[in-house]
């Protein structure tokens, strides 16, 4: 209260206490934290003693990495800045279950009237009996040799996913060697004309933090490049799944990584080879194109959920807590710098491999901890000046400008003018380049 009355008196030119108090696990599988952390959870309330120390965790970039693999996992918490109010991570408005979170873009197109599949590919469910019948009888990919993901609804990491060429969807139907409707099945078309990195294919996994559901507001990182063992074999135009799925486990089993140097690329890497390819000023200029595309079609998995988001604002409103999440999402890059959103990930049980036993490079060690240490910091800020509002002393608190750590950029915020630096606005259309000009 005290923090609260300095930031109303100051106009919103003081900080909040930060520092953790409480933290748990709730519902969470307690071996896999172990594992991955290195740690024993003898007591699921208190944090490491080094995170009880009041300050920003932002500040303090040499945190041993088991207290930042504890930050990484954590659901349910307090702080000093949220004045006891529970913090709890990891609402999830549907993005884990692959079709209902394919099924929202589609429906934001309709409720839109923008064109279907920008910014994420055509996806069927094959438990709806008419898309099933559809996708055997009259395929929609453009050629026979376009490439179909095929996923299991409920799964992760990439191991259930199956290839399949148009081609040989054909030979299926015409052998009736298939079965409609299909539960467990979604099926993805693969994206046309990609830009590929050194030859393989990639995608960028990038992170979107929701530190705020009322008002809405999202931050964007870059994190990193995924590169397939195509580049290195030369088997792009094999259906093998490690010459076309970047997920860790994949390639783990197609080439025994012990340092995910060989798959993780540093988004600056991806900066040079476009002025290597287009030379600076021009590589430059791509790569602001490709960085805008990206965030855009964030913004718009986002969008498509704005009424389930609703739904959980008014949900935490009658349950006194603070509500908030982060998503990793992975995507594709067409040669006209178009993005296109693979999939969607809950964090952190779809990312496992983000801390683990292997040797990581130094650039993603920097990124990683700074990603975790920020985003906590920036949920905190947040929280206090919702506290700040709710109690009615500072009815302008949530839209005064954040203290924006150097990791994380704003992208939206509900309270100060939507979509930042011209993104794109909820209920608009996300543009489609053709080419580099």
């Amino acid at each position: 209260r005290n923090d609260v009355q300095r930031f109303v008196n100051s106009g919103g030119g003081t900080e909040p206490t930060f520092g953790l108090t409480l933290a748990n696990f709730s519902g969470y599988n307690f071996s896999r934290v172990k594992d991955s952390c290195g740690i024993e959870l003898s007591d699921t309330l208190w944090p490491p003693e080094l995170l009880v120390v009041p300050g920003k965790l932002s500040e303090r970039k040499n945190l041993p990495q088991f207290v930042l693999c504890y930050l990484w996992h954590m659901q349910l918490f307090k702080t000093r800045a949220s004045g006891g109010q529970l913090l709890f991570r990891n609402t999830d408005p549907g993005f884990a279950d692959k079709w209902h979170s394919a099924r929202m873009l589609d429906e934001y197109a309709n409720r839109t009237g923008c064109p279907r599949n920008r910014g994420y590919p055509l996806t069927l469910s094959l438990s709806d009996p008419t898309s099933c019948q559809l996708f055997y009888l009259h395929n929609p990919a453009p050629h026979a040799e376009s490439i179909w993901f095929m996923k299991d609804v409920a799964g992760s990491r990439g191991s259930h996913i199956r290839l399949l060429r148009r081609s040989q969807v054909e030979e299926l139907a015409e052998k009736q060697g298939y079965s409609c409707p299909d539960a467990s099945t979604i099926a993805s078309l693969g994206v046309e004309n990609l830009w590929k990195l050194d030859g393989g294919k990639f995608d960028q996994r990038i992170y979107l933090l929701v530190a705020s559901l009322e008002p809405l507001v999202i931050f964007y990182h870059s994190g990193h490049a995924r590169v397939t063992a195509g580049r290195k074999h030369g088997h792009t135009d094999s259906l093998r799944p490690a010459d076309h799925i970047t997920n860790l486990l994949v390639q783990d089993k197609e080439r025994k990584i012990n340092n995910t140097e060989a798959v993780f690329r540093s988004p600056e890497d991806l900066l040079r080879l476009l002025r290597i390819e287009h030379g600076e000023s021009k590589g430059r200029q791509l790569f602001t194109m490709m960085s805008r595309s990206i965030k855009n079609s964030a913004l718009q998995v986002i969008f498509s959920a704005q009424h389930r988001l609703e739904r959980f604002a008014e949900w935490q409103r009658k349950g006194g807590v603070y509500s908030f999440f982060w998503l990793a999402m992975d995507v594709a890059i067409d040669k006209a710098m178009n993005a296109f959103v693979l999939d969607v990930n809950t964090l952190p049980m779809s990312s496992p491999e983000f801390f683990d036993r292997r040797r990581h490079p130094s650039w993603l060690l920097e990124a990683r901890s700074s990603l975790v240490r920020e985003a906590i910091d920036l949920v905190q800020e947040m929280s206090f000046r919702r506290l700040c509002r709710d109690w009615g002393k500072m009815k302008n608190s949530t839209s005064i400008p954040l203290r924006i750590p150097r990791t994380w950029e704003l992208i939206f915020h509900g309270d100060n003018g939507g979509s930042q630096n011209s993104l794109l606005q909820p209920e608009k259309c996300l543009e489609q380049m053709k080419n580099y000009s």
